[in-house]
């Protein structure tokens, strides 16, 4: 588990993937899910489209997960 501001990553094993994933969470909802399935890594948002997020937080969050994958 790692913070970014409000932003917190968590490494996690869930039933529907063979490798882990990294959460991305935002004042306690889930705003992204990275997985490393693939050759590439994916990114899957989970937010509310009318929400409004600091890019450059998002930016160092999904490094940040990418690293830990």
């Amino acid at each position: 588990e790692q913070k970014v501001g409000t932003y917190e990553i968590i490494i996690a094993s869930i039933p529907d993937r063979e490798k882990c994933v990294a959460e991305i969470w935002f004042d306690g909802s889930m705003l992204a899910e990275v997985n490393h399935e693939t050759d590439e890594f994916i990114v899957e948002f989970f937010c509310d489209m009318k929400s409004k997020y600091r890019l450059d937080d998002v930016i160092e969050s999904l490094s940040i997960a990418r690293s830990k994958l």
